[in-house]
């Protein structure tokens, strides 16, 4: 049986929780890859701050003395549910409004009680009403907050600072152990276009987006005399770490489930460069499939991408149109964009707010961090790079 750990977190510091796939990455001659999912279930590890003074600071040194290697359970304070009425001392009943996904046989759940925290094993699930053992202990009011349990081991290093011989911080790692933990459902894709998913979630600008351009290009040089070089591909790389600003745990969920789909690196999006990338002063007609663009420049660096073969349009109105690119051509000195869907309303400056080219991208890290700042506020930075559209 695990020990809950008793300490709270401390919201001076912030609440990070680490989402960590692990993909095993193969790139053929001409830079086509073959990606593997190693993990069916992500990794986890939560980072709490705590805040100790006077018995808190002994209490804690003395347990970490003899438990630091135990079995804990630290409850996910982000991910909390709320019961819906009232449980008595004496039941082991909670009822919600809709059971939490996290809530099943076996699990523990830790509820914030009016005397602290207690842990809890979930027993059974029947519609919105969950059974845990053991039974209250004290009276639990409506809104009362349940949160997930998760089992783990502590960082068995863990770092802190004494302020006086009674005051100090720590910071406390706990590693979730896999196959012991329910972690957040993958949920269906909100929006797809040809056969991926269509991300459209918009960065954080207030972090600025570090970007990478990477050349497919092959030198060989012995030291002395002539270089040698050569591109095997015509197509580069661009990788973009983009910072997300989530402003509820809704939002969070919304971000955790796009990575779970993804498989950290393993899966494939769509995803708007959300840049002013095609010049629409000369525009088209709605109920047209051709956007001609003055100069021949997208002809020349675009007629031939097998990266850019798609465009989105967010149009005034709020609505958007993604559209597969079927050929640029080069006519009278104009590029010639023919698309494979009509355009659903006139595209002009009057009507369209921005359009974009809407590459296909892959994630180039495995391990999400979200960094709650407040119970209610998290940011996380995901970083992606251009890939072949093959679709």
């Amino acid at each position: 049986m695990p020990f809950l750990f008793p300490f709270v977190h401390n919201w001076s510091a912030s609440y990070k929780i680490d989402i960590g796939y692990k993909t095993e990455v193969i790139e053929s001659r001409v830079f086509r890859e073959q990606r593997f999912a190693l993990r069916t279930q992500p990794r986890k590890k939560v980072t709490i701050g705590i805040a100790l003074d006077g018995l808190q600071l002994r209490s804690f040194l003395a347990l970490m003395s003899a438990r630091q290697q135990s079995e804990w359970v630290i409850p996910e304070i982000t991910r909390a549910a709320l019961l819906n009425a009232i449980t008595f001392s004496g039941s082991g009943v909670l009822s919600f409004a809709v059971a939490p996904a996290w809530a099943v046989a076996g699990a523990y759940v830790v509820i914030k009680t009016p005397t602290g925290n207690a842990m809890f094993t979930v027993v059974s699930v029947l519609g919105a009403a969950v059974s845990v053992t053991p039974n209250a202990v004290v009276d639990l009011p409506i809104g009362t907050k349940v949160y997930p349990g998760l089992v783990g081991r502590l960082d068995q290093s863990l770092k802190g600072s004494l302020l006086t011989n009674t005051v100090g911080t720590v910071t406390v790692s706990l590693d979730a152990d896999p196959g012991l933990n329910t972690y957040e459902a993958e949920a269906t894709a909100p929006v797809s276009f040809n056969g991926r998913e269509l991300f459209l979630t918009k960065p954080n600008w207030r972090t600025s987006p570090s970007l990478s351009l990477d050349g497919n290009l092959e030198t060989i040089d012995y030291g002395r005399g002539r270089v040698v070089h050569n591109a095997p591909v015509n197509w580069n790389v661009e990788t973009l770490r983009l910072e997300f600003l989530r402003r509820d745990a809704a939002e969070a969920g919304t971000l955790t489930s796009f990575f779970h789909r993804m498989k950290g690196q393993q899966g494939e999006f769509y995803m708007p460069t959300w840049g002013s990338d095609f010049d629409i002063t000369t525009g088209a007609l709605s109920g047209a499939t051709v956007l001609n663009v003055p100069t021949t420049t997208s002809f020349d660096l675009f007629a031939a991408s097998t990266v850019y073969k798609a465009a989105i349009i967010f149009f005034k109105d709020g609505s958007y149109q993604a559209n597969r690119l079927v050929s640029i051509t080069n006519v009278s000195g104009v590029s010639r964009h023919t698309f494979a869907t009509t355009f659903p309303q006139a595209v002009n400056p009057t009507t369209v707010k921005l359009m974009c080219w809407l590459p296909a991208w892959r994630l180039a890290i495995d391990t999400l961090t979200l960094e709650w700042l407040t119970g209610t506020i998290a940011q996380a930075q995901l970083t992606m790079q251009t890939i072949e559209d093959l679709a």
